[in-house]
């Protein structure tokens, strides 16, 4: 794993490490929405920060998966979403980068579910992701939160 610190944000955490090879990746926590009184849902994104040819590095999975982990640990009444980056037609096989990091490095009580949204004014198929802890919120109660954020995103769209 890869050293990582955190470089701005208590509200809106940003995470920042640098690779071997000399790639610099930021994992941030965004637009915390407040669901209910006792829920949170943050946006995770993933970025790498230099656009050049990537070497295949197992060692950014698992500092991916430490910094989510650590952030869930003390935040254990939030919700995570990850949602892929569709700008360049690669968003589903960025969701399987991401199922793969997550599945390498996970426990047992985050639990991390995946769903394909069409939206018919764009066209668009968005391929998202969360995770949550098992121990504390029901496959229900998830679906339930879940479809209520995707219609809020829909009708804004």
């Amino acid at each position: 794993m890869y050293n990582y610190k955190l470089i701005e944000g208590i509200n809106y955490p940003l995470f920042s490490f640098k690779t071997n090879f000399n790639h610099i990746y930021q994992v941030s926590f965004n637009a915390p929405t407040l669901v209910s009184k006792d829920i949170t849902v943050y946006y995770i994104s993933v970025d790498c920060l230099d656009p050049g040819d990537k070497v295949k590095d197992i060692l950014v999975g698992e500092t991916v998966h430490c910094i989510i982990s650590d952030f869930i640990s003390e935040n254990s009444h939030c919700i995570f979403s990850y949602v892929c980056e569709d700008q360049d037609g690669k968003e589903l096989l960025r969701q399987r980068k991401f199922n793969g990091w997550y599945l390498l490095h996970c426990d047992k009580h985050h639990i991390l579910k995946n769903y394909d949204v069409y939206v018919e004014e764009y066209d668009t198929t968005y391929y998202t992701s969360i995770i949550f802890d098992s121990v504390i919120y029901s496959d229900e109660f998830i679906e339930e939160i879940y479809n209520t954020e995707i219609k809020e995103f829909t009708d804004k769209s």
